[in-house]
């Protein structure tokens, strides 16, 4: 369906896209353009800045320069972290996505780095067997945490006024109306 004489909508969606579109380059050149050096000017004028407070009692004016730096400082930071994480999107499209051979290797390197395919047990022998591994890492684990922790009633008083003088509640302050 035309619309404005015999233009569609897509048309005239392409032509004010051409029309902004020097706009926004110009826009991005003057505020974008060399965004690390950019961030590292705002970071060292803001430290002078903060020096500067440190030295001088309660200056408004610098003061508010100070928050004005900060403000500028965060903004660049920000962008800066914005421009990254597209060059890494970008990076990871030209190179691959979901189904391509580059992301399983990725997948599977990043499997076998959190594997655990040898350990040392406590006598400084390597165990490589995977039954060995794991037998060996659920002993060190029982044996830093303890066996299986049964409670029974008659115990646990007991084992709780161990606690609390161990805690040094000699006059039972914590126990009293029990």
């Amino acid at each position: 369906m035309p619309v404005d004489g015999n233009k569609s909508p897509f048309s005239l969606l392409y032509t004010k896209s051409r029309r902004i579109k020097p706009c926004l380059r110009q826009f991005n050149k003057e505020f974008y353009s060399d965004l690390q050096n950019k961030v590292v000017v705002a970071r060292e004028e803001l430290s002078d800045i903060q020096k500067l407070c440190a030295h001088t009692t309660s200056d408004p004016i610098l003061i508010g320069y100070e928050k004005l730096c900060l403000v500028k400082y965060n903004e660049l930071r920000l962008a800066e972290e914005a421009l990254y994480k597209q060059k890494s999107r970008i990076n990871w499209l030209n190179l691959g996505d979901n189904n391509t051979i580059f992301f399983h290797k990725k997948v599977a390197t990043h499997r076998m780095m959190n594997k655990i395919l040898t350990i040392c047990d406590g006598s400084d022998t390597r165990l490589e067997d995977p039954q060995a591994v794991k037998g060996e890492i659920l002993r060190f684990y029982k044996k830093i945490l303890g066996s299986k922790f049964e409670l029974k009633r008659r115990q646990s008083i007991g084992s709780i006024s161990e606690v609390i003088s161990f805690l040094g509640d000699s006059d039972g302050g914590l126990c009293k109306g029990t």
